[in-house]
């Protein structure tokens, strides 16, 4: 043949490959199937069209034409397990993962070079979302050799997937030596089982592999009682420096009539305690004062996104964007302030507040401490949860609002307020609603000590975390540890939200946690006629509950010290007659408290932004020494 038509015929060939990749990485496998066939004919030599008629058949269910594809593939490969699986790579590569993994399989019968292509198996298997068939490829990996790191990572994960924690944990260990992204894991882990000392550690080791993971770091602090609140903020500190000072922005001249414009940033415009806490703010908010500009960083939306998306003034996604295109798109917008709603929280932006997009910038609502930010130039709280006396541990201006730091908008679903359990049941119900990272081994020695002095009573646990056999089994063991028999207890895993508002029904009073007490949970249990005994601790993370009494006018169940605490439980034991008339009361109490007067709450943080202005302003706004 003419050399020049063998290379116009070997370029139609490819051309019909390539139509072949289109229609097959578009999810059509038939039409994928007809160009790979004409390929495969043009060019009977072409690895890519035998390899791609293969795959698309393999995709369309036709084993048989599979079968008749994969003889000819393999007769191209040849006989050598390595040689089946170098090709087996290079059609990986090309994203033809079941072609690849035919070909592993053959070079997987040579027991010389079974477990790398065992292993590249099970990647490719995960890749195609078959993680029985990763699982099982990666346990044969192990059987061959017991410390393939590749093959632990896949068990952990597919172990993880199947809510077996303690397997998890065992195969992320066995990786030697752990990379980042596995610390990462087992921090994750032991934060599902309630261990937040030993995440904590997890969550330090790989911020020193990969710096992107010092937030998780930081953000496990706030729940170890054995790290001090000046250790935290030093923590902060160190983690800010790293940001170059920027200069500030010129504020943007404002007509008379003009509103500010005002943007929030958030990972959680969802179900989540910002999407509680935050719409009735911007619900009760005056238009003509102040517009609302909502940069969301949200990963999986739901009805409460969609809220959000209803009481913005304009709403942008900017999970796809970077934190310099982030910041460009913010500039563009003329956002006069810009309020970070996440501090070190999981899917924070951070860095982009670094590169100071706005001239005045505020941290608020959903984080317990410092961001560590120098271009962070407010934080927003209240005086029981950030009292004056420690404004060192801030980068930020702490402004206070003059009551609560938050306002609570009760779910319309809620159901009525159920009589006191002990009424029928003849002993009184200690329950915690909080999130397992909460339930502090400190905090379970203290409810033991309460338990233990009123043997009659029982307890009840409900949190998501509590799904995790190993999460159960962990809780039992430290009550039992403590001498508290097992029986005694109530374990509860993840429900909906209207069924876990209803869970009040079965719980007499509450017990909060610490060093991290319960904000949005305390707010409910409250509204359910459930009264809750907090401990006012030595930091933010621990005065949630606290604050949240106090504005409702419910000090006396905020106990300063932890005999304190376990008095004020123990005196329910005493006289269960109060619970009753609490019962019977408390919504209404709550209701008329500033904890859910929205108007009052959205004059006051109006007033808040305006007197951010008057620091870099000569208008002539509040002076300094209000709201401080």
């Amino acid at each position: 043949m003419d050399p020049r038509l063998h290379e116009a015929w070997f370029h139609y060939a490819a051309g019909l490959a390539n139509e072949g990749f289109a229609h097959l990485h578009g999810g059509r496998p038939g039409e994928a199937a007809k160009a790979f066939a004409a390929a495969a004919k043009a060019d009977p030599a072409s690895l890519a069209a035998w390899a791609g008629l293969y795959e698309s058949r393999m995709a369309e269910g036709d084993l048989a034409g599979a079968k008749e594809s994969f003889l000819l593939l393999k007769g191209m490969a040849g006989d050598h397990a390595v040689e089946r699986a170098r090709m087996g790579q290079v059609l990986f590569e090309r994203g033809l993962n079941r072609a690849a993994i035919a070909l592993w399989r053959e070079a997987a019968k040579d027991e010389a070079h079974a477990v790398p292509a065992l292993v590249n198996i099970a990647v490719a298997c995960q890749r195609l979302g078959a993680e029985d068939e990763a699982a099982q490829a990666a346990q044969e990996a192990l059987v061959r050799h017991p410390r393939q790191a590749t093959a632990h990572r896949i068990l952990g994960q597919h172990a993880f997937a199947a809510r077996d924690l303690d397997a998890a944990l065992a195969h992320w260990r066995a990786v030697d030596p752990p990379d980042a992204q596995v610390l990462a894991h087992l921090g994750q882990t032991h934060m599902l089982l309630g261990d937040m000392e030993a995440a904590l550690k997890d969550f330090q080791a790989a911020a020193r592999l990969a710096p992107h993971y010092a937030s998780s770091a930081l953000m496990a602090m706030h729940y170890c009682a054995s790290v001090t609140p000046d250790a935290i903020a030093q923590a902060h500190f160190a983690w800010g420096r790293q940001f170059p000072d920027r200069p500030r922005p010129p504020l943007r001249a404002l007509r008379p009539d003009e509103p500010l414009r005002v943007g929030f940033i958030s990972a959680d415009f969802r179900h989540h305690a910002t999407g509680i806490f935050l719409p009735p703010l911007l619900a009760a908010r005056e238009r003509a004062l102040w517009q609302a500009h909502l940069y969301s960083n949200t990963l999986q939306a739901d009805g409460f996104t969609e809220r959000f998306r209803t009481l913005a003034d304009s709403w942008t996604n900017i999970r796809p964007l970077d934190d310099a295109q982030a910041a460009a798109r913010i500039q563009a917008d003329a956002i006069d302030i810009l309020i970070d709603l996440n501090g070190h929280s999981a899917g924070n932006r951070l860095g982009l507040f670094a590169l100071r997009p706005a001239p005045i910038q505020i941290t608020f609502m959903d984080y317990v401490g410092t961001t560590g930010l120098a271009a962070m130039d407010f934080l927003l709280h209240d005086a029981i949860q950030a009292p004056p006396a420690e404004d060192h541990r801030f980068t930020e201006r702490v402004l206070r609002f003059p009551g609560d730091t938050l306002c609570f908008e009760p779910p319309a679903y809620a159901p009525n307020v159920a009589p006191p359990p002990f009424l029928g049941n003849g002993h009184l119900t200690f329950g915690a609603f909080n999130a397992l990272a909460k339930m502090s081994d400190k905090t379970v020695a203290l409810w033991s000590r309460i338990l233990a002095q009123a043997p009659r009573t029982r307890m009840v646990l409900a949190a998501p975390s509590l799904k995790y056999k190993a999460a159960q089994e962990r809780y039992r063991s430290l009550f039992v540890g403590h001498g508290i028999d097992a029986d005694r207890l109530t374990l509860l895993g993840e429900t909906d939200h209207a069924n876990q508002l209803a869970r009040h029904r079965l719980i007499d009073v509450m017990l909060d946690t610490t060093p991290y007490s319960g904000g949005l949970s305390t707010c409910e249990s409250l509204w359910m006629g459930v009264p809750v005994i907090t401990h006012l601790g030595d930091r933010i993370a621990s005065r949630h509950a606290a604050s949240h009494q106090i504005h409702c006018g419910l000090a006396e169940f905020v106990g300063e010290s932890e005999q304190a605490y376990i008095d004020c439980a123990l005196e329910f034991i005493a006289d269960p007659s109060r619970l009753a008339s609490l019962r019977a009361t408390l919504r209404d109490r709550v209701a008329a408290s500033p904890l859910i007067d929205n108007a009052r709450y959205a004059s006051e943080f109006f007033q808040i932004l305006r007197k951010c202005q008057s620091r870099f302003s000569d208008e002539n706004l509040p002076p300094d020494d209000e709201f401080c």
